[in-house]
């Protein structure tokens, strides 16, 4: 880009922080970053980067805004509540949200936004934090072709592959639907491990195999190298998978679609968290079975 754009980030999370350095690296933009926690927003100062106390301080006069936020009622709060980005954000500018948000949600923000001269994407990543550090996320955007294309060079700063989904809440959608095939994966790995370690092989040399074997996914990847080291800190929580689920579920009622294991799904991740374990990463849904896993 020949100019410096002007960007500001909202929302620091495990996800959005790591995104921002991403941003920061080539150190040619100006960016603004604020998180509700305004602690948390002056550890990213430096670099090219500018701590803003408000929401007002980090958008106003921004050119591109990216939101990186847990769930739909602090995107709607963020967006459309009383002093949110729809009242801040200067005509001509484009909204990019990276969150995982209900698509009816994100179709309502594109409108609204639209209606004040402002161009909306729904971006949701997916990779996980690991793969944000290297950059090689997977975005999956909904909004108009050109409004894309104006974003996908930022995109291409932390993501490997930017999927063109259609119009503004279709890049939610194909997100939540990604999402409950990682999370049913999750669950068929920690019940196999169990199955495995009641039967007398131990869950450990069980993963090898089907490591090896066509049982293999990203979900067996994760939840081995989080039960070899008894490590729940979160790569993505328990919280955020009990709500990417009801949001799933939610969309397949409104297209009169039953979801089964979905609903299993939902079942099985309100229990983790009712337990207090909501903070912790999805792979400690492992804890429901630990007397056999762990023995």
């Amino acid at each position: 880009m020949s100019m410096t754009v002007h960007i500001a980030f909202v929302g620091l999370g495990n996800m959005g922080g790591v995104i921002l350095q991403r941003l920061a690296l080539q150190r040619d933009l100006d960016l603004r970053c604020q998180d509700a926690r305004p602690g948390l927003a002056r550890s990213f100062e430096g670099a090219g980067v500018t701590a803003a106390e408000t929401l007002a301080a980090a958008a106003s006069g921004a050119d591109i805004i990216f939101t990186c936020l847990p769930k739909p009622s602090v995107i709607d709060a963020v967006y459309l509540g009383t002093g949110g980005l729809a009242e801040i954000v200067q005509p001509g500018a484009v909204c990019v949200d990276l969150s995982t948000n209900h698509p009816h949600l994100a179709k309502r923000i594109g409108a609204e936004l639209a209606g004040r001269g402002i161009s909306f994407v729904d971006a949701p990543v997916a990779g996980g934090v690991e793969r944000a550090k290297e950059g090689r996320l997977t975005v999956m955007a909904g909004g108009a072709e050109s409004n894309v294309d104006r974003v996908e060079p930022l995109l291409a700063r932390f993501a490997a592959r930017v999927f063109r989904t259609g119009p503004n809440g279709t890049g939610c959608l194909a997100k939540v639907i990604n999402n409950q095939v990682a999370l049913c994966n999750m669950l068929n790995m920690t019940e196999a491990l169990t199955l495995a370690a009641a039967s007398g092989i131990k869950p450990a040399f069980m993963d090898q195999i089907i490591a090896s074997a066509s049982g293999q996914s990203t979900a067996q990847v994760h939840l081995a190298s989080k039960l070899a080291a008894r490590d729940w800190s979160p790569s993505f929580s328990l919280d955020l998978a009990l709500k990417d689920i009801r949001i799933a579920l939610d969309v397949a009622k409104s297209h009169d679609v039953r979801l089964k294991m979905a609903e299993v799904l939902e079942e099985r991740y309100a229990e983790c968290v009712e337990r207090g374990w909501g903070s912790l990463d999805m792979a400690a849904m492992a804890k429901l079975d630990e007397e056999l896993l762990f023995k």
